[in-house]
């Protein structure tokens, strides 16, 4: 079932031009595409279903995108309430006619007020929790493991750089140099081909549409950041990861050939 669902998504994104065929092999070529995919039926149907949905949204066809978005909330609801945070921006960017610097105040003013509502909630002590989960999970539960900071994440210096740190580190974990196996050593060699690709397609993307170009940045840093700062383990980590690769290239493929069909 997984791979018949794998092999339709491309079958229609091939049909319908929003790929092409040397882009379809790329995608066939990504190892961790076939590992987890054989593994996870889960992760298949959420790939489907956002790919799908975005496609939706850049049509104009709004139901049929917030109908594929609503699915994958039954599915995996925090990436789908990532997703309905992108779109929303989309919206505000591509719709409301707002300029860039007019969305960089309206994020600045998010942000403060997330601070606010953090120091004044028990959210920041909420993420520290599922933060000491999975570090738990990562250390199987050992003795050692009960020495980390239960309150790593807070509203100070520290917190914001580990943060920063954590957000340019999920796309190369497991780092090359901490490796202790061959499979992860192929995992660390496989994220650095991966992030090759993706800055070569995205620079492609970039002499075409630069707007669009840095909203995908930005949409690929929003859905990995909450992994990235509570993720601990290598493995469930390159899980989370690959399903969010996989749709951002099928993304940036879309993009590049509509907007080569825009200029035919």
């Amino acid at each position: 079932l997984n791979k018949f669902l794998l092999f339709s998504l491309i079958i229609y994104l091939i049909k319908f031009n929003y790929i092409k065929n040397y882009q379809a092999i790329i995608l066939l070529l990504y190892p961790s595409l076939f590992l987890y995919s054989s593994l996870f039926l889960k992760e298949t149907v959420v790939i489907v279903f956002l790919t799908i949905s975005y496609i939706y949204l850049i049509k104009e066809k709004f139901l049929f995108s917030i109908l594929c978005v609503g699915l994958v909330f039954f599915v995996k609801a925090n990436l789908a309430l990532l997703f309905t945070v992108i779109y929303g921006l989309y919206i505000v960017l591509y719709y409301l006619k707002l300029s860039l610097r007019k969305v960089i105040y309206f994020f600045i003013l998010l942000g403060i007020l997330v601070i606010i509502l953090g120091l004044h909630s028990n959210l920041l002590e909420k993420l520290n929790l599922l933060i000491f989960n999975f570090n738990m999970e990562a250390s199987n539960y050992n003795k050692e493991s009960q020495l980390f900071d239960k309150n790593l994440i807070g509203i100070n210096l520290n917190s914001f750089l580990l943060i920063f740190k954590s957000s340019i580190s999920f796309w190369f974990k497991p780092l090359i140099y901490n490796v202790t196996s061959l499979s992860e050593l192929g995992q660390s060699i496989e994220n650095i081909v991966i992030l090759i690709t993706l800055a070569y397609f995205l620079k492609k993307l970039y002499l075409i549409d630069i707007k669009k170009t840095y909203f995908l940045i930005t949409a690929l840093l929003i859905t990995s950041l909450p992994y990235a700062i509570i993720v601990s383990n290598v493995g469930t980590l390159s899980r989370y990861r690959f399903s969010i690769i996989i749709i951002f290239m099928i993304i940036i493929f879309f993009e590049l050939n509509k907007n080569k069909k825009n200029e035919k």
